[in-house]
């Protein structure tokens, strides 16, 4: 039971790594903003929250989805911003409040994550 916690986690926090990481680099090249990503990483908050009803408890879910989320809106978000995503008009290196980010992540994920439990 544990293990399948970790793998799911673990595959979830590699999942939104990988969003932040070529959705950065293809938005870049292609010239596209990189915000409509977003739906990528809520896809992942759902179905993390999906599998994680199979091994735990809801409490559990909303927990570890949370911490999925706190991870995008932090690392996530600087990979995106050493990367030098095309945002259109928004500027990463100038944006100074990116705790908000955490913060917004961190619920996004708990309320998607609880859709996916629910689904279940």
């Amino acid at each position: 039971m544990i293990l399948d916690i970790f793998f799911i986690v673990g595959i979830a926090l590699l999942s939104v790594t990988a969003i932040d990481a070529l959705g950065s680099i293809a938005s870049r090249k292609f010239r596209f903003n990189y915000g409509y990503f977003a739906i990528l990483s809520f896809i992942t908050y759902f179905f993390t929250g999906y599998y994680l009803s199979f091994v735990t408890s809801l409490s559990s879910v909303l927990i570890l989805c949370g911490m999925v989320g706190i991870f995008d809106g932090t690392i996530g978000f600087k990979i995106a911003k050493r990367l030098k995503p095309y945002a259109g008009n928004v500027s990463y290196n100038e944006i100074k409040d990116a705790h908000y980010f955490a913060l917004i992540g961190f619920f996004l994920a708990i309320i998607i994550g609880a859709m996916g439990y629910t689904i279940s």
